[in-house]
């Protein structure tokens, strides 16, 4: 399963999905605890984080690094970009 996680409140959240065409299930992480992303040890946004049946994290990449969004996408069987798409190879979180 896919979640991913805002750190921003519920109706930017829901734009930032509508607007990015982005179709999986979001929660989001109360500011005054961030409780989700201290539990993952987050430094920075965006944080991919792949968490296995066992609970076993077995990925992890921070800041915004297409490579790593690719191999993630391969890794489920297609591309997160569309041919042509112009996405940069790094960004800081």
């Amino acid at each position: 399963a896919v979640l991913a996680v805002s750190q921003d409140d519920a109706g930017n959240t829901s734009k930032f999905l509508d607007h990015f065409g982005i179709q999986v299930p979001a929660a989001v992480d109360p500011a005054w605890t961030y409780a989700v992303s201290t539990a993952f040890g987050l430094r920075s946004v965006p944080t991919l984080v792949l968490v296995e049946p066992d609970g076993e994290v077995s990925y992890r990449s921070e800041g915004f690094v297409r490579k790593d969004v690719e191999r993630l996408g391969n890794r489920f069987g297609g591309s997160p970009f569309l041919p042509g798409e112009q996405v940069p190879e790094f960004r800081p979180g």
